[in-house]
């Protein structure tokens, strides 16, 4: 083992007290001698010569009492000298055992002679280096600290006060090893006083590995700044990286994608999360090969990734990279699966100045790409922000509006082609804002699912519209009512039991209420609406399929779930009158439904021929602007009663007419 080197303070004070130890007792003993010669030489023959033995005596014994005193008490220092030289030594073993089993590295750095006093051996372990190398050359540490932490560590030893100790951290490269090792050093003053004046005298160090500590710090600051599925960084890194683009080069410009993957939920209900997740991850590696390696990307969560384009990329080129890269198809389960991307851009600083800002307005940029189609680009302008914020005033209005039940209720009537009456109703929500503008229920309608307000809104609209139909089949039996009911809420029981009570307590069979659903509905979650259609149906109550043939239109579907009616889009009744094609595939799908024992109705009839067409190809129901508008509810109470009498189906359109129309959509 190597050989604790003595601090210098304590080899100068050992150094002293042996040489007193040598010496002085000598000298005192000398001293002692020297007295009594030079007493004998002075007056010892007249001693002899005038006086006895017993008188010289006499005269001799103060002088050899002083001599013995002052030679015991040179002895008693000599030996309290001597313990306090043993307990120094016995101190240097302890201080050499202790620098020895710490796990730190301790040191000493004398400031007036410049170089280190001591170094304890594990330097040698931790440095790689000899100590001699360090007590020779007291700078030599410095050459095996990385390059980027040593002006760090030198300025923290110049500006080390007496008042206060000192803590650093730095990599370091150890002997033969590319490998950089973490340590902390503490660097403790001691000071010496002049006066009243306190002055540096030296430096007491304590070096300690925190390599292992470091890791671990690392690997789980990487798992906080990272997407465990993806092995991407997350939104927060993201927005770190962002923070940190703007703060560091904040006149440098960059632009920011934020994407979206098309249909993935469907992708999720339909296969299944765990190829949902295997999707991701494969989308994820494609990114990485196809963008330049500057781009950073991140996964923002669920199914959005984001990315910086750095200075000197065209954003708009990798943009389309990205697109025609996804436009591959991806191998999952065995199966060949397409996805789209919509990607939002967004430019720094042109459009935006700090990074909530540049998210946000490449978000809703990404947003306008998907109401554009899809499988596209959209750069930011100040026009989406104003839609956006549009939206979000919309979005608390109509919160108010629910809470203050300013809701309303319009009905549009529904005839039957083989009788020419009146048959029922739909009821239809309507809002009217505080401005007095009617709003479409395709603006308002997904701001109540995005909110999760269109369960209680449909509590609402159920006990509103049975109320009604309770008044109206009290005179006539036959009168059925129609309700449009959300995606979302054909995935809850909570419909069934809502339903269920509305009909119990205006005392209603389930056969006079039709709820209306689009194929969404089904696609969704098939299970979960499979066991809500089973109990709608065990109450009796008609399903219809709304806006068949503008979604997937499965004939899967409709074996599956067996609706009671389906309802054929107005789209393919308006042109139907000057398009064969439009009025093959409405023939098709009259035909069709009858042959799976279901009712058809047509939507949006708005003149003669299309119903005269109607009737020729045998569809069972219509309704439109041709056969009544809707109407509010106050109308309706007051004016229903006209409405069945036994006339045929154009006296009842002459009826409807006399209407008031002034609240019609």
């Amino acid at each position: 083992m190597m050989q604790l080197q003595n601090p210098l303070w304590l080899s100068s004070v050992k150094d002293q007290l042996a040489w007193r130890h040598r010496w002085l007792p000598a000298l005192s003993v000398a001293l002692f001698y020297l007295v009594l010669a030079a007493s004998w030489l002075r007056w010892g023959r007249a001693w002899l010569a005038n006086f006895s033995l017993s008188q010289i005596w006499v005269e001799v014994a103060p002088i050899l009492l002083i001599g013995l005193a002052l030679l015991l008490l040179c002895l008693a220092y000599f030996s309290s000298q001597h313990k306090r030289l043993m307990t120094l030594l016995t101190s240097q073993g302890h201080f050499k055992e202790m620098a020895e089993r710490i796990h730190e590295v301790f040191a000493v750095f004398d400031l007036r002679q410049r170089r280190f006093s001591y170094v304890a051996p594990g330097y040698a372990e931790l440095w790689g280096r000899p100590v001699e190398e360090l007590l020779s050359s007291p700078l030599s540490w410095l050459r095996w600290v990385a390059a980027g932490e040593r002006r760090l560590l030198l300025d923290s030893l110049r500006h080390l006060s007496p008042e206060g100790e000192q803590r650093v951290e730095f990599a370091l490269h150890g002997q033969g090893d590319d490998a950089l090792r973490w340590v902390r050093v503490q660097l403790y003053p001691v000071c010496t006083a002049q006066g009243r004046e306190r002055h540096l005298a030296r430096i007491v160090v304590l070096a300690e590995d925190i390599t292992r500590s470091k890791q671990q710090e690392q690997a789980l600051l990487h798992q906080i700044r990272h997407d465990p599925l993806t092995g991407l960084p997350n939104r927060r890194y993201m927005h770190e990286r962002l923070v940190d683009l703007l703060i560091e080069s904040p006149e440098l410009p960059f632009a920011l994608l934020f994407v979206d993957l098309d249909r993935f939920k469907n992708i999720n209900d339909t296969a299944g999360h765990v190829v949902g997740d295997d999707l991701l991850r494969q989308v994820a590696m494609r990114m990485r090969y196809t963008l330049p390696t500057s781009c950073f990307i991140a996964r923002m969560g669920g199914d959005e990734f984001a990315v910086i384009v750095p200075t000197g990329q065209q954003a708009d080129e990798v943009a389309h990279q990205l697109l025609e890269s996804m436009r591959r198809p991806f191998m999952l389960s065995r199966e060949l699966v397409h996805i789209t991307l919509s990607i939002g851009l967004v430019h720094y600083p042109k459009d935006a100045m700090d990074a909530d800002e540049l998210l946000a307005h490449a978000d809703m940029a990404m947003y306008a790409a998907k109401r554009q189609g899809r499988d596209t680009l959209q750069t930011y302008t100040p026009v989406l922000s104003e839609q956006t914020l549009a939206k979000v005033r919309m979005a608390k209005e109509l919160r108010l509006a629910v809470q203050q039940a300013a809701l309303t209720v319009f009905y549009q009537p529904v005839y039957s082609l083989h009788t020419g009456r009146l048959s029922g109703a739909e009821a239809l929500l309507r809002w009217r804002n505080q401005a007095g503008e009617w709003i479409s229920p395709a603006d308002f309608i997904p701001l109540l699912e995005e909110s999760g307000q269109i369960v209680p809104v449909t509590d609402w609209l159920l006990g509103r519209a049975l109320s009604h139909l309770r008044t109206w089949r009290q005179s006539w039996p036959d009168f059925r009512l129609a309700l449009n009911i959300s995606a979302i809420s054909m995935q809850d029981r909570h419909l069934v039991n809502s339903v269920e009570r509305s009909l119990l307590r205006h005392r209603l069979e389930g056969q006079a209420l039709e709820l209306e659903v689009t194929e969404t509905a089904f696609i969704r979650d098939p299970d979960k609406a499979s066991l809500v259609c089973d109990e709608l149906k065990r109450l009796a109550v008609d399903l219809a399929v709304d806006d068949f043939g503008t979604g997937y239109s499965s004939l899967i579907y409709l074996k599956r779930f067996a609706p009671d009616r389906v309802k054929i889009d107005r789209s393919f009744v308006a042109g139907m009158v000057n398009s064969p094609g439009d009025q093959a595939l409405v023939r098709a799908i009259i035909e069709l439904v009858h042959s799976l024992n279901m009712k058809v109705v047509a939507e949006g009839v708005e003149t003669q021929e299309q119903l005269q067409l109607l009737q020729q190809m045998g569809c069972d129901y219509v309704q439109g602007y041709y056969c009544g508008r809707p109407q509010p509810e106050e109308a309706w109470v007051n004016v229903v009663p006209n409405l069945f009498t036994h006339r045929p189906l154009v006296d009842t359109w002459q009826g409807l007419g006399q209407l008031t129309t002034e609240a019609s959509l």
